[in-house]
């Protein structure tokens, strides 16, 4: 069994400096655990370091079931701007041209969205020759841009997106199933449609696997949050971790900060991450 994984803006298992896994390395490493033959779709440039990984476009054979296609782009340097618009659909276009120079087919293929471009490709594909397909939506696009004009401007953002906005609901509309990361995010994208949810939809939360902590590395992460204040009491904890960016909605936590007491004790909230500032 061969399963393509089309996901883009991701750590890959190629990279260094341990990345962080998320849906490629997870999925991925699962599914090679089972025997099955993976090939990883991806970009060439990347979104976490905003460099090219390689000079050129590349395959890397990872391992005997997994195999890493890097597909070319321009790059842009902003999170949110017209330039990485254009990379995305650059990077879609080099897409449609390598999966039509591929010999051979996979069992099903599995698509992260966004980017709208490079789904709305996959989603193409996977039509003309009758595969299967999932699709991953991890973010409201392109709803975020649009909500980032002033009121008196949105119906010109609308009707400036409505390309994007066709595009995302022919993806939604046309994959096998949808996947998504909560259950409000998976409604949203079946009254996108509209639809109603069916068996091949499901909400797989973004997590990584437990991992294996040796007793000297608990104690060294004892002593880094004793440095930082947070020391073991009875205090009610609430705590986030995660990036921290102006689309992260922290009101709750600031309205639950002004209270005396939670479940009849003193508490604290912490919140750690790195933080993503738009446009940096």
């Amino acid at each position: 069994m061969t399963v393509w994984i089309v996901q883009t803006g991701e750590p890959l298992p190629i990279d260094s400096d341990n990345p962080r896994p998320m849906r490629a390395i997870n999925l991925a490493g699962e599914l090679v655990k089972r025997g099955i033959d993976v090939v990883l779709w991806s970009a060439n440039f990347c979104h976490q370091t905003k460099k090219h990984r390689y000079p050129n476009a590349k395959s890397i054979k990872v391992s005997d079931h997994l195999e890493v296609k890097l597909i070319n782009s321009p790059g842009y340097t902003k999170n949110v701007s017209f330039k990485r618009l254009f990379d995305h659909a650059i990077l879609g276009r080099n897409l449609r041209y390598a999966m039509s120079r591929e010999q051979t087919s996979p069992d099903v293929v599995f698509i992260g969205f966004p980017p709208i471009e490079t789904s709305f490709v996959a989603i193409e594909y996977c039509m003309k020759n009758q595969i299967p397909s999932l699709l991953d939506v991890k973010d409201q696009w392109p709803d975020i841009f649009i909500e980032q004009f002033p009121s008196f401007l949105k119906p010109l953002a609308c009707l400036m997106f409505y390309p994007l906005t066709k595009q995302a609901k022919f993806c939604m509309r046309s994959a096998t199933g949808i996947c998504s990361i909560t259950q409000e995010f998976l409604s949203w994208t079946l009254q996108k449609i509209p639809r109603d949810r069916c068996r091949c939809d499901i909400v797989a939360s973004l997590s990584p696997p437990e991992p294996g902590i040796l007793e000297q590395e608990k104690q060294e992460a004892d002593r880094w949050w004793d440095d930082h204040g947070v020391v073991s009491s009875e205090k009610y904890r609430i705590c986030f971790a995660g990036n921290l960016g102006e689309f992260i909605e922290l009101e709750s936590l600031f309205r639950i900060a002004k209270r005396e007491v939670i479940c009849g004790k003193p508490f604290e909230i912490i919140i750690c991450g790195a933080a993503i500032v738009t446009g940096k």
